[in-house]
């Protein structure tokens, strides 16, 4: 019969890893962002410091395996004998049981806990990553090492932009005229709107690179640009004047108006739009 804090028989366990995920705004994963991460884990129970036993009491050899912590099964085929081995379901492989359970673990020798991490991630971090933690998982059995915490981040939508590795696609809507004429309009950016020109003669489409403004590298290489595709829009309900302008300007076209391409950069063109 032995106390508190005898050897174990089975051998050490790692513990098992633990998965989280955490959700965040495109924003926080292209300027990274520290975040607190909640989870359940069991740990070594405090009470019994880990071996299953009431403090004070005994823990005894496992009558069942009477110690060895394995379970033998003995067979005949044609082959002769087989034995097979098992771990022993009374004392979990380690050959000695407490003779009273600790009341905090029912003699597991571990209790299910609330913890909380900060986990830094990264800036230029995609959805579905994980970031690894060491030794945050359940806790090890018979001395074993903890498992690991995997936190899995999760990037929203966001209705501005679309990702596109490194780079950001974002749409503008120029009425025709604007386009025709050209003009200054303002583009969302992760950094807040920025001016940006819409040359005379645009075309449905188009599109206006900003260098740098997409997602930065998550380890090597160069910012993501901003590809900004410009979406002529055709005014609508016009008023008798609107519509007598607009005749005029269509009475004064010419084929010099017209954008000078072929057939199939046309074809491109309308179906990559």
């Amino acid at each position: 019969t032995a106390f508190g804090g005898t050897r174990m028989r089975g051998g050490p366990v790692q513990g098992g890893d633990i998965a989280v995920a955490v959700e965040i705004s495109l924003e926080e994963a292209a300027h990274g962002k520290q975040v607190e991460v909640a989870y359940d884990a069991r740990t070594r129970c405090h009470a019994c410091n880990g071996n299953g036993a009431k403090p004070g009491t005994p823990i005894e050899t496992c009558p069942r395996c009477h110690g060895s912590g394995q379970l033998q099964a003995v067979s005949r085929t044609a082959f002769g004998q087989l034995v097979r081995s098992a771990v022993c379901d009374v004392c979990g492989g380690d050959g000695r049981i407490a003779r009273d359970p600790c009341d905090e673990c029912g003699g597991e020798g571990m209790v299910v806990e609330r913890r909380r991490v900060e986990v830094g991630i990264p800036a230029g971090i995609s959805d579905g990553q994980r970031i690894h933690v060491s030794a945050r998982g359940h806790a090890g059995e018979r001395g074993g090492p903890n498992g690991d915490l995997y936190v899995v981040v999760r990037v929203a939508e966001d209705e501005r932009f679309l990702r596109d590795g490194s780079d950001l696609v974002t749409v503008i809507d120029v009425p025709a005229p604007l386009a025709a004429l050209g003009t200054t309009i303002e583009v969302p950016t992760l950094d807040g709107p920025v001016p940006v020109e819409v040359k005379a003669g645009t075309q449905p489409g188009e599109t206006i690179t900003l260098g740098g403004r997409g997602m930065p590298p998550l380890r090597r290489g160069r910012t993501g640009d901003l590809r900004v595709v410009v979406n002529v829009t055709i005014p609508r309900r016009l008023t008798s004047e609107q519509r007598d302008l607009l005749e005029r300007l269509a009475d004064s076209l010419t084929e010099d108006n017209a954008r000078e391409e072929g057939m199939i950069a046309k074809l491109r063109r309308v179906l990559a739009g």
